[in-house]
Formats: C-alpha cells, sequence, structure tokens
C-alpha cells in the first residue's frame, strides 16, 4: 500500500477496509489474529472515530500497517472533522 495522508475519519475507514480487502481478510480473520473481536473491526472500518487507539494499533498490527506521525506544512483554517 502506498503512503497516504489521513485527514478525515471517513479516510481511515477506507483505507483501513481497502487494506484488509487486500490482503484478502474477513473481518474475524483480521480481528483472531490480534485478539480483537469481528465486530470491533466492523467498528474501525466504519466510525473509527469512536473506536480506541489501542484497537486502531491492533488492526494496523494485523493489515501489516504502521502510524507515522508527520507534520502537515502550513496550516489552513478549513477546519477538521475531528
Amino acid at each position: 500500500m502506498p503512503q497516504q495522508s489521513i485527514t478525515l475519519p471517513s479516510q481511515l475507514a477506507a483505507a483501513l477496509r481497502d487494506q484488509r480487502a487486500r490482503l484478502r481478510l474477513t473481518q474475524a480473520s483480521a480481528a483472531a489474529s490480534v485478539g480483537l473481536l469481528a465486530k470491533t473491526i466492523s467498528a474501525l472500518e466504519s466510525t473509527p472515530e469512536r473506536s480506541s487507539i489501542g484497537s486502531l494499533l491492533k488492526l494496523l498490527a494485523a493489515l501489516d500497517l504502521q502510524l507515522v506521525l508527520e507534520t502537515r506544512g502550513k496550516r489552513s483554517d478549513t477546519g477538521s472533522e475531528w
């Protein structure tokens, strides 16, 4: 998966779903591999803003992804969904 800039919960949800599909994992199999419930994966893929950081990090591990933080650069006043 190429590096993506994620600034909205909906973008995160789509990226998680897409990567899981690329790996041909079901929600249940991804969940089981890191000790989560399938409903937790479902929640992360639909409303990540309501999920815990711990669950997100576990799902990222199951999907062979990592979280990278970097400065956005010039800040804009466009508001934020977060």
